[in-house]
């Protein structure tokens, strides 16, 4: 599984590579920016945050994903599980099936009662729940991405610096998606460099979502 995981982020930062040595391999450093390098970085920015939400939504997916399928196939619970009922209001999250959840279940594939069935049963509950917020969810700012992964028991990075190029990176993709020219609010960001670096930011974050993963 860990593995798959990797593999995500890997394809991520690939991708993400190669977006900024294609837009901004057609300027020299120095360049005095026109329409042309307003637009070529504008689509980067979209670009990569669009690939980034994209992972995010991807990843948290996954983990509920194959939490479940450990708990059908190996009969494992694991904290994804427990933190994922959270997110749900279901008729079925009784006192009694709360507290078999703090157990493992031993010998499931023998069981047959009317808890097998339940528990099941809750389990597609959650994960078609989630999946449909995770289709609501729209950007990467820090109080999103916490909601999106505290039900699946993931968080993200605390490290001040690293959100700050969260939210720049948050609001550089919506300043550039709702604005035709650059104004003073995006001027900060008016050169390939100076995004790259809030860009590799938010890979670090990544990294560390996919580090808490294979821990």
């Amino acid at each position: 599984m860990n593995e798959s995981f990797d593999g995500v982020f890997n394809i991520l930062k690939n991708y993400l590579d190669n977006l900024y040595a294609f837009f901004s391999g057609r300027y020299t450093p120095n360049v005095r920016p026109d329409d042309s390098y307003y637009n070529d970085l504008k689509a980067y920015t979209l670009l990569s945050h669009a690939a980034i939400e994209d992972f995010f939504e991807d990843i948290a997916k996954r983990v509920l994903v194959e939490s479940i399928k450990q708990w059908i196939n190996e009969n494992k619970l694991n904290d994804t599980i427990l933190s994922s009922i959270k997110f749900i209001q279901s008729k079925q999250l009784n006192e009694v099936l709360i507290s078999l959840l703090r157990f493992k279940i031993e010998n499931k594939k023998k069981e047959k009662g009317n808890f097998y069935v339940q528990f099941k049963s809750l389990l597609d509950e959650i994960e078609n729940g989630y999946k449909k917020k995770l289709d609501d969810n729209n950007g990467i700012r820090p109080e999103k991405l916490e909601k999106l992964f505290e039900a699946v028991g993931l968080d993200i990075s605390d490290d001040p610096r690293l959100r700050t190029s969260l939210v720049l990176l948050a609001d550089a993709r919506g300043d550039f998606a709702h604005k035709k020219k650059p104004d003073n609010s995006i001027l900060k960001y008016a050169n390939f460099e100076d995004m790259k670096n809030r860009v590799d930011d938010v890979l670090e974050i990544c990294r560390k979502v996919i580090d808490q993963i294979n821990t």
